[in-house]
């Protein structure tokens, strides 16, 4: 069942395109007016996913965005140098 986010007044359907593993941060990608969620353990990851997905040409692969909208707060994720007491 896709979730509906709101903005600026529209509602617009989003799209799960892959499961979320334990170490996973959710991510919104979208690409001319479709919106999806990726779940991926870093950006760049994310962003072949969304590739993979929307399929853009070449010179139209930098208009595809991704951006994180939530972190991962499995404690196994975080290593030990990064302060987790």
């Amino acid at each position: 069942m896709p979730i509906h986010m709101a903005h600026s007044g529209e509602h617009v359907p989003l799209h799960f395109i892959n499961k979320q593993g334990p170490d996973d941060h959710t991510y919104l990608s979208w690409f001319k007016g479709e919106k999806v969620v990726i779940y991926a353990p870093a950006l760049y990851p994310a962003k072949q996913l969304a590739l993979a997905h929307f399929k853009p040409s070449k010179k139209d692969e930098g208009l595809v965005a991704v951006e994180l909208k939530l972190v991962s707060t499995n404690p196994a994720s975080v290593a030990p140098e990064e302060g987790l007491a």
